[in-house]
């Protein structure tokens, strides 16, 4: 991800009884311009064989409840 911008912190999810990883992960930018670059460029890119998907974060559980706007 730090090849299209400034990578403030990354989170990998992992189960919390066996510590794997759920197979997902927060990246956070540093500007809303490398983050949409990286959605632009890297998403469906193929990562150890496995395409990725990049979408935006919503933390407003309130906004992700609304039936507009939300794409799994």
């Amino acid at each position: 991800f730090k090849q299209v911008g400034q990578v403030a912190s990354i989170r990998v999810l992992r189960h919390n009884v066996t510590r794997r990883p759920l197979g997902y992960a927060y990246v956070n930018f540093n500007s809303l311009a490398d983050a949409e670059r990286a959605r632009e460029n890297l998403n469906h890119q193929v990562v150890k064989g496995k395409p990725i998907r990049i979408m935006w974060c919503e933390r407003n559980p309130t906004n992700r409840r609304e039936p507009q706007g939300n794409v799994y």
